[in-house]
C-alpha cells in the first residue's frame, strides 16, 4: 500500500468517524437550554401565573400565564432553541401590549419543564398547551406564535382546531436546509435525524401568516423568511425588519410594531370588543 493510499485511507476513516459523531450528536448541538429562571414577569410589572402542564410520568411543562385586560386573543409563545423563557420577558410584554393573554412555556428540559429535549418532546408540549388554551375559552382567538426553532414547533400545529393565526419569527425552512448551509461539507441533509418541516407543513396551512425576519439576521439568512411567505401564499404576510437573529424585534422599534399591530388588527376583534 503506498504512502498516497494509507493518507486517503486515513482521511476517509476520519470522515467517516466524523458523520458518526455529528449524526449521534446533533440533538445536543440543536438544543441548548438554560434551568435558572433569572427573572419573572413580574420584572417589567406584567400580572403572571405559573402553570403547569402533565404530558407523563416524566415530563411536566412550565409556562407562564400574562394576563391582559379584555385580550382579543390569546397566544402560544414558543421560543427558540438556546436559554428560556426568562429570556423572552421584552417579547411577552410586545404581545401583551397588543391586546393579547399570553401563555409561553418551556420546553421538556428547559428552565424548570422536566423531561428531555427532542423535536416529538417539543411538539408533543406545544399540541397540549395548545388544546389546553383552546379548551379553556373556545371563542377567543388562538394564535402560535414561534420565534426561531419555535416557529417549527409552531408550524406543526397547523391544521389544529382552533389556530386562528400563525406567527414565524426568524424561522427556518426545514432543519436539513439549516444543517447543510452549517456543514456544507457534510452530508448534512441527508444525515439530519431533526426535520422542523416548516415551510412543507406551510403549503397546507389555511389561516393567516405572518412572517418575520431580518435582513440582517446572521444565524438564519433572509432567504428562510422568503421562502416560508412564498410557501404561505396567499395566506402570507411578510414583514422584513433589520438587526440581529435575537434582537432585532426590539432595535427595529415601529418597523416591527406597527406592520405587527396592523396585522392584529386585520386578523383579530378590536381590543375590549365583545366576542
Amino acid at each position: 500500500m503506498t504512502t498516497a493510499t494509507t493518507l486517503l485511507l486515513i482521511c476517509a476513516t476520519a470522515y467517516a468517524l466524523l458523520c458518526v459523531v455529528v449524526f449521534l450528536v446533533q440533538g445536543r448541538l440543536l438544543f441548548r437550554p438554560t434551568r435558572p429562571l433569572e427573572s419573572t414577569p413580574a420584572d417589567l410589572g406584567l400580572a403572571f401565573e405559573d402553570q403547569w402542564f402533565e404530558l407523563g410520568p416524566d415530563e411536566r411543562i412550565h409556562g407562564w400565564r400574562v394576563f391582559c385586560d379584555s385580550p382579543r386573543g390569546r397566544a402560544l409563545f414558543l421560543h427558540g432553541n438556546e436559554g428560556n423563557i426568562a429570556d423572552r420577558l421584552e417579547s411577552l410584554q410586545v404581545l401583551n401590549s397588543m391586546g393579547l393573554d399570553v401563555l409561553a412555556i418551556d420546553y421538556p428540559g428547559y428552565g424548570q419543564s422536566t423531561g428531555s429535549p427532542s423535536e416529538e418532546s417539543c411538539y408533543r408540549a406545544a399540541r397540549h398547551c395548545f388544546d389546553v388554551l383552546r379548551q379553556e375559552q373556545p371563542n377567543l382567538p388562538l394564535i402560535a406564535w414561534g420565534r426561531s426553532m419555535g416557529g417549527g414547533v409552531a408550524s406543526a400545529l397547523i391544521g389544529r382546531q382552533g389556530l386562528a393565526l400563525l406567527v414565524l419569527e426568524a424561522t427556518f425552512t426545514s432543519m436539513p436546509d439549516v444543517a447543510q448551509m452549517l456543514y456544507p461539507w457534510l452530508p448534512a441533509r441527508w444525515m439530519s435525524r431533526l426535520k422542523f418541516p416548516t415551510a412543507e407543513r406551510l403549503r397546507h396551512v389555511q389561516v393567516p401568516v405572518l412572517v418575520v425576519h431580518s435582513r440582517d439576521d446572521e444565524m438564519l439568512p433572509f432567504a428562510h423568511g422568503q421562502a416560508l411567505a412564498a410557501a404561505a401564499g396567499e395566506r402570507g404576510t411578510f414583514i422584513e425588519i433589520s438587526g440581529t437573529h435575537g434582537r432585532g424585534y426590539f432595535t427595529s422599534g415601529e418597523a416591527y410594531l406597527a406592520p405587527l399591530r396592523r396585522f392584529l388588527d386585520e386578523n383579530l376583534p378590536a381590543p375590549g370588543s365583545d366576542l
